[in-house]
């Protein structure tokens, strides 16, 4: 108070002002404000400055245009200086000041696409309106969780459910929940095996004759997965002939394989029966494939 008293100045004006601690508040937080009045000389021209740069004084204000080009917790604190009567520099410090910038944004969850799949990396994306992406906390309950800044994958290994769950860093030194999400966990689709580019129905004897392995691949999935075949059997249907049944391990046809197809003319059935397959989550059993060659 002795300061105030040694500098002279003529308070013509008044407002009502309320200053609260935080300008971003989470549901079940407390919101507090200071409320007062203030007196100010309108006449007054003070050196305000914010950071070590100059702010525009009108009617003995200075405005404050804070930077929001980053997300974030912002800090900063205003330097008022003026002279006063006796040709002394008075000066005050506000107290700090907090802002919270976020990008804009929403949060879609479709319940029923939920879903993270065992043997391939789930990428989730992370975040809360309001909190830096650092100061986020991400965990899960079943399975193991990695990555950072808003971007994240979940590996997991049992069919079931996974509860994600993220608590972010509300202010210095407090944590809170901001909310969690199930998942269910589910095996990838069964590939489907292809022949000649075929699952089945009908293709040209050259086409069937030009082939010397058979695959597994999975469509319509928005993970990268690869499939290898392991086994399977094939039997060679020709019209009024007996049956020609041979087996083997891995994708590719044997050699007995290879000689037999290299026969087949139209009106001939292939049939590749037994498939196994291996890939993420493990062996699949795969369903029969026929082709006929036309």
């Amino acid at each position: 108070m002795e300061e105030a008293e040694q500098a002279t100045v003529n308070l013509d004006k008044f407002n009502a002002v309320a200053v609260a601690p935080s300008s971003y508040v989470l549901v079940g937080q407390p919101y507090t404000a200071d409320v007062f009045l203030t007196a100010y000389d309108s006449h007054l021209s003070p050196d305000i400055t914010v950071g070590g740069g100059r702010l525009p004084v009108q009617d003995g204000k200075g405005k404050y245009i804070g930077s929001t080009g980053s997300e974030g917790l912002h800090t900063w604190t205003g330097t008022i200086s003026f002279k006063d009567n006796d040709g002394k520099i008075q000066t005050y410090h506000t107290p700090p000041q907090t802002y919270m910038v976020a990008r804009p944004s929403a949060v879609v969850s479709p319940d029923k696409m939920n879903v993270l799949y065992i043997g391939v990396p789930n990428p989730l994306s992370v975040s809360a309106p309001g909190i830096a992406k650092e100061k986020l906390h991400v965990s899960i309950n079943s399975g193991s969780l990695s990555g950072s800044g808003g971007h994240y994958v979940a590996t997991v290994n049992s069919i079931g459910t996974a509860t994600v769950t993220v608590s972010g860093e509300i202010a210095p030194g407090k944590t809170s929940t901001l909310g969690s999400t199930l998942f269910r966990i589910k095996r990838i689709p069964d590939p489907k095996a292809m022949f000649a580019g075929k699952s089945g129905g009908s293709t040209s004897a050259a086409n069937i004759r030009g082939q010397d392995r058979l695959f597994a691949r999975l469509e319509n999935f928005d993970f990268d997965t690869k499939f290898d075949v392991v086994r399977f059997s094939l039997w060679i249907l020709k019209p009024r002939q007996d049956p020609i049944q041979l087996s083997t391990n891995g994708g590719e046809l044997s050699g007995a394989m290879r000689s037999a197809i290299s026969s087949v003319s139209p009106g001939t059935r292939i049939v590749f029966t037994g498939i196994l397959a291996t890939g993420p989550g493990g062996q699949h059993g795969l369903d029969d494939i026929i082709i006929t060659a036309n």
